[in-house]
């Protein structure tokens, strides 16, 4: 039996801002996106088995996302396949932002892991809710982001130095 999601609600692109590949009938309405999307998987397996730090485990959680959030995403051309996609950019960004913070503020470990959940929540709320601002929220995190980081190279405060996951 083949997957439909004609009953699913479509994704905001739909029926025809789809990104590069057409949209095809199936289970699989863009196969090419959907199976290049299994790259960031296999990402987030390396540095799993390279590190076992919670670090590690939160970037490749946040990457393991990613890649099952754009296969999920690729192939339904749902809005909760948009959803988890576009959650996944939201993992790896609040990912790149704690790390960033958190070198200059010294943050434990349990202050980076609630600020990383609950902001997260926070986002998924706003992407549910209004699903419109998606590019808007995701667009801060990566000024907030390169702010962050411009802020410890332009007045020297790395108290910890980049350090491989």
């Amino acid at each position: 039996m083949t997957q439909s999601w004609t009953d699913w609600r479509t994704a905001s692109c739909m029926p025809d801002r789809c990104f590069c590949e057409a949209v095809h009938a199936g289970a699989v309405r863009q196969p090419a996106n959907a199976i290049s999307s299994g790259a960031f998987v296999v990402v987030a397996l390396l540095v799993l088995m390279r590190s076992r730090t919670p670090t590690a485990w939160r970037f490749a959680s946040a990457v393991f996302v990613v890649g099952a959030g754009s296969a999920f995403f690729h192939a339904s051309l749902t809005f909760w396949g948009q959803t988890v996609d576009v959650l996944g950019m939201y993992l790896v960004a609040t990912f790149l932002l704690m790390e960033s913070l958190s070198r200059r503020r010294r943050w434990s470990a349990v202050t980076q892991n609630v600020l990383y959940v609950s902001g997260n929540i926070a986002l998924l709320a706003l992407l549910v809710g209004i699903p419109g601002l998606r590019r808007y929220a995701f667009a801060a995190l990566v000024v907030a982001i390169l702010w962050s980081e411009a802020t410890h190279r332009v007045r020297g405060v790395m108290t910890t130095p980049l350090r491989a996951l």
